[in-house]
């Protein structure tokens, strides 16, 4: 990649990121800098993932990295890293390539797999 080329891909990853950060902050209804299980629920239901309320905790818990029962920005990320990369997987699937995405990182249950 030239280095034009890698200066417009980190500028796209900065918009994207800001993007993210927004879609995060406003999740966050109670402003704590953090999304708890009910913002997480209107998260997965945007995502139209359905799930129950003992899915939607194993979720929160799965990608929860420091064990503090919410979701950090970082965390989130990671979440939309996983959702990006089934979507990539389920494009790749419909179009009929052999050679997909390489495959989203693991969570700690491997509970968010599609």
């Amino acid at each position: 990649m030239s280095k034009s080329a890698l200066k417009a891909a980190i500028a796209d990853m900065d918009k994207a990121l800001r993007t993210a950060y927004s879609v995060f902050l406003s999740l966050d209804k109670n402003k704590n800098g953090y999304l708890e299980k009910h913002e997480l629920q209107e998260l997965l239901q945007a995502c139209d993932i359905t799930t129950n309320d003992e899915e939607c905790q194993a979720c929160l818990r799965d990608l929860d990295t420091n064990s503090d029962g919410v979701w950090d920005f970082s965390e989130f990320l990671s979440f939309v890293g996983i959702i990006y990369q089934n979507k990539l997987a389920k494009v790749s699937k419909r179009k009929g390539t052999k050679k997909g995405p390489k495959p989203a990182p693991p969570t700690r249950k491997e509970s968010l797999k599609a």
